[in-house]
């Protein structure tokens, strides 16, 4: 091992001239003509952040309300094409993978209308503080979908981390979105 900068010697043959002498052919005298060649070691290959610019696809968001089930479908139908350049078909193949299990772990995944229903019918804004405080709620629809995407978050920052890119789930009043920025 050398540090980067030091000098070494190139492993390269030695080119000598050689003069047969009698007349067997055998080699009597050799001499170098040329010398191995120093040459510097290059600093370690890391892995650095790829600088994206316009047309990046970045930051990237999917929604992953049940309601926008089609724009998950439109990722799986793409083939492992990404929206992102950097990121390649089978990478990119596995986010979805792991975004697709995410969704499917709603619980209101097979009726998305069912999940209006229980968070503001009868009550409205009441029935939502309601809901939300019901230790049920916490258990059905809450729990698992957190440990769903504490299991996606795990598959999918190594593979964005290659990239220099990071991965986050973004919670909010509009919904749960799957963010990929750098």
């Amino acid at each position: 091992w050398k540090p980067p900068g030091s000098r070494m010697m190139v492993n390269a043959p030695v080119v000598v001239m050689a003069q047969a002498i009698g007349g067997d052919g055998a080699v009597v005298a050799a001499q170098p003509i040329a010398a191995p060649t120093p040459m510097v070691m290059a600093q370690p290959m890391v892995a650095q952040p790829v600088a994206l610019g316009a047309g990046s696809g970045l930051p990237w968001r999917l929604s992953l309300q049940v309601d926008k089930k089609i724009e998950m479908s439109e990722l799986k139908a793409s083939r492992g094409q990404s929206p992102i350049p950097v990121i390649s078909r089978s990478d990119w193949a596995e986010i979805v993978a792991a975004l697709d299990e995410t969704q499917h772990g709603q619980f209101f995944y097979d009726c998305p209308g069912c999940e209006f229903v229980y968070f503001c019918c009868p009550g409205g804004p009441i029935q939502l503080v309601v809901c939300m405080c019901n230790p049920i709620t916490c258990a059905l629809c809450i729990c698992p979908m957190e440990a769903k995407k504490t299991a996606a978050k795990a598959k999918i920052d190594p593979i964005v981390s290659k990239y220099g890119l990071k991965f986050r789930f973004d919670d909010g009043l509009c919904g749960i979105f799957a963010v990929i920025e750098q």
